[in-house]
């Protein structure tokens, strides 16, 4: 199955996602070449950087994930449809400016903080046909408005990476979540 998410955490200037993202990032070890933090132009541009890892997991960090998202917002984008694909496939042949063929082959993970008064300016319309429902949205809770800093205490965890191996028993519930919850949709999936 594949293990790769787009995340967003959504909150006020100064709430924590960057921090939460950058904690997060440290604790778990993930360092170049699995970690990327470019800033592209285009969605051509950043798949051109990616290019061909061989289908290995690359986890894409934007702090102001606003900055990826409004170049899919421009008119006749394709980056909404190619961030879509790319969901679900490792291998796509792109070909960009100047008739460049590009092969980006990639398990792409996506993160990073929108600030929540231009969350609209990046899940707008063009988002809506696909690539708004295969992000996780975390909202940053009422109340918790400021982050007041403090360093990481503790170090790095331990992990044992293994193979991902999903029970029968997981997908008869989704379907059955899918069934009595049709609005859900790929909330499901995710």
């Amino acid at each position: 199955p594949r293990t790769n998410l787009y995340v967003a955490l959504v909150g006020p200037v100064g709430s924590g996602k960057s921090v939460a993202f950058e904690d997060a990032l440290e604790i778990l070890d993930v360092t170049e070449p699995k970690l990327i933090t470019v800033k592209a132009g285009s969605a051509e541009g950043l798949l051109n950087h990616i290019g061909n890892r061989n289908g290995y997991t690359r986890l894409l960090f934007v702090d102001e994930l606003k900055h990826l998202m409004q170049k899919g917002n421009i008119d006749r984008s394709s980056f909404f449809p190619e961030l879509c694909e790319i969901y679900d496939k490792n291998a796509v042949p792109l070909i960009i400016a100047g008739g460049k063929h590009v092969f980006f082959n990639s398990r792409l993970t996506l993160c990073g903080g929108i600030v929540d008064t231009s969350f609209d300016e990046c899940f707008g319309g063009s988002s809506t046909a696909g690539l708004h429902d295969r992000f996780i949205l975390a909202r940053c809770p009422t109340g918790r408005e400021s982050h007041v800093f403090s360093p990481l205490k503790g170090g790095l965890e331990i992990t044992n990476c293994v193979p991902v191996e999903i029970g029968a028993d997981v997908w008869k519930e989704t379907q059955k979540w899918a069934k009595d919850h049709a609005l859900l949709g790929r909330v499901v999936q995710n």
